[in-house]
């Protein structure tokens, strides 16, 4: 946990820099394989207000990590299993905290929220052009900020 502390101060430090934006108040979470889903699932049901949302809707899940709503601001969720090794815990906090800093962009939160709510099935249309776009757009931007990951120690 510690090792995750610092490489999540010093990621923070690089992406706000090269980003020019501020983050929103982030949670790291570290989590074990199986049980990755439901801490996602969690972060989401807080920041929804709901407890209604199934955890089968991320489960079986092959990442390293997720960024999602939090009660306040963003919570990363990390995949212990998977990110033993330090250079896969500093990519993924990069690339998840980029994630944490589109957020802060203009309605940033209603796309999370939006792209939540169809996660889990609470949305009764499919996601937008519009929303894929954005989508697209804003994972572009954080693989393309990975890179930043070498730079910290």
């Amino acid at each position: 946990m510690h090792r995750a502390e610092e490489v999540a101060e010093q990621a923070a430090h690089l992406v706000t820099r090269r980003m020019r934006e501020r983050l929103p108040h982030v949670t790291v979470r570290i989590s074990g394989e199986r049980l990755f889903s439901g801490a996602v699932t969690e972060a989401a049901q807080q920041a929804l207000g709901t407890d209604r949302l199934p955890t089968s809707a991320c489960q079986g899940w092959a990442v390293y990590g997720a960024m999602t709503l939090g009660p306040v601001g963003a919570v990363i969720v990390l995949n212990a299993k998977a990110c033993i090794a330090d250079r896969c815990l500093s990519t993924t906090l990069v690339h998840e905290l980029v994630h944490a800093v589109q957020l802060n962009r203009p309605g940033g939160v209603r796309h999370e929220t939006t792209r939540i709510r169809g996660l889990f099935g609470l949305s009764g249309k499919g996601p937008t052009p519009a929303f894929d776009r954005r989508h697209d757009r804003d994972e572009r931007e954080a693989q393309s900020l990975e890179y930043l990951a070498r730079e910290i120690r």
